[in-house]
């Protein structure tokens, strides 16, 4: 199954980062945890800019261990790629749409400078 078939096969994956972090007794990874999840999370984020696309919703719940009957449970995985959008080197005022609000965002050159910046809010989130 792949492009040409018409159709996509989807892998079942386990639990996503923010569920595993919540479900921790105390609510957060250990530092080296969080730092191993958060070298994974970065990168998936540069291999779909190395391929030129934006993944535009990067939060800790886009992002899910597979399935330990898989034996891919120590390897991160990301998800939900619906607000994935091709890269535009030059953008001045544009809106950036996210699952729960729309932010509007001025005089940054790229968008990538954003996903940059939620790569280092998903990583404090994960040490909170």
């Amino acid at each position: 199954m792949g492009p040409d078939d018409g159709c996509w096969r989807v892998n079942r994956l386990g639990t996503n980062l923010w569920d595993l972090r919540v479900e921790r007794e105390s609510m957060r990874f250990t530092l080296n945890t969080a730092l191993k999840a958060a070298e994974q999370c970065l990168i998936c984020i540069e291999e779909i800019h190395r391929i030129g696309f934006l993944h535009r919703d990067i939060k800790p719940g886009n992002f899910a261990i597979g399935r330990p009957e898989s034996g891919e449970h120590h390897i991160i995985f990301m998800l939900d790629f619906g607000l994935c959008r091709k890269y535009q080197e030059k953008v001045h005022s544009f809106f950036v749409m996210h699952t729960d609000k729309l932010e509007k965002l001025e005089k940054i050159k790229t968008y990538a400078y954003h996903e940059k910046w939620h790569r280092f809010v998903v990583l404090l989130d994960m040490l909170q």
